[in-house]
């Protein structure tokens, strides 16, 4: 890879994205870095990807670990990446987990990882970065990575559906309190995307519905939307947005969901079956 030109400190463009390691966030690193950015690629996880790697040669990329539910961990992630880079413009809160489960039988220390990764992980990202950027004086861009079960309530993944509502809700009430200090926050709703998420879903009845679809999205789609987002900073994406607007009818009708669930049911069943025996 060709060395990158050298970046003065006022033309330096610095983005976090988390849940780096796989899926969404790792394209997403490759997006920004390939198109100049300074990145610091966070994750729970170590980030092996060999191509990432090599731009920490050149010091355009950072990679450490990043535990999103735990505040002191983002105190000391979000210091070590100005520290390193001297600012920091752009944070793309996109870690996440699922695990699907019938209401009744879902776990207290599920409802608890939903809460903690997916809302607790956005928002004390969200507030710290925000606090940063406020006191840096230079405005800033951040993404929170909702979903589609962020629009609309999808039985069987109640504790992921709840857990994304409350990213959505945040983000949008987020965008309203920074924009005045020119920081604006764009909530991103896509739909399945495939990622190691989706198969972490293929063998659970309770899915189902998340495999209603037309199809799943490709990381690297998705990301590309993402990245464009951040020349218009729309305060909502949703991707695609077709499915959106569905999903946003349901949430305004929610008594259309009960005769829609049977359907939607046996099509995602036999959608998630074609996606296993495609795998084998």
């Amino acid at each position: 890879m060709a060395a990158a030109l050298p970046v003065s400190e006022k033309e330096k463009r610095v983005a976090a994205v988390t849940g780096a390691a796989s899926g969404i966030g790792a394209q997403l690193t490759r997006h920004l870095l390939k198109d100049g950015w300074h990145v610091a690629a966070l994750d729970v996880q170590a980030i092996e990807a060999a191509d990432l790697l090599e731009y920490s040669r050149n010091g355009q990329l950072l990679c450490t670990q990043l535990d999103v539910s735990n505040a002191s961990d983002w105190e000391r992630v979000l210091d070590q990446i100005v520290a390193h880079f001297g600012s920091l413009n752009v944070l793309i809160n996109n870690a996440g987990i699922i695990i699907p489960a019938w209401i009744a039988n879902c776990t207290a220390e599920q409802i608890d990882r939903h809460v903690d990764i997916n809302l607790k992980g956005v928002m004390y990202g969200t507030s710290l970065a925000a606090a940063r950027m406020i006191n840096a004086a230079k405005g800033g861009h951040i993404i929170n990575v909702s979903s589609m079960a962020g629009i609309a309530p999808v039985p069987g993944i109640g504790a992921y559906t709840a857990s994304k509502f409350g990213v959505r809700a945040y983000s949008l009430v987020a965008s309203q309190e920074l924009k005045e200090h020119g920081i604006a926050v764009t909530c991103v709703c896509p739909d399945l995307v495939n990622t190691p998420m989706l198969d972490q879903q293929l063998h659970y009845k309770e899915a189902a519905i998340t495999f209603s679809g037309p199809g799943a999205l490709s990381p690297t789609s998705v990301a590309a939307a993402i990245v464009k987002s951040l020349e218009n900073r729309p305060i909502e994406l949703i991707i695609p947005a077709h499915r959106g607007w569905i999903s946003k009818l349901a949430s305004m009708f929610p008594w259309l969901m009960p005769p829609l669930k049977r359907f939607m049911e046996k099509r995602g069943l036999r959608n998630a079956e074609r996606i296993r025996r495609a795998a084998n």
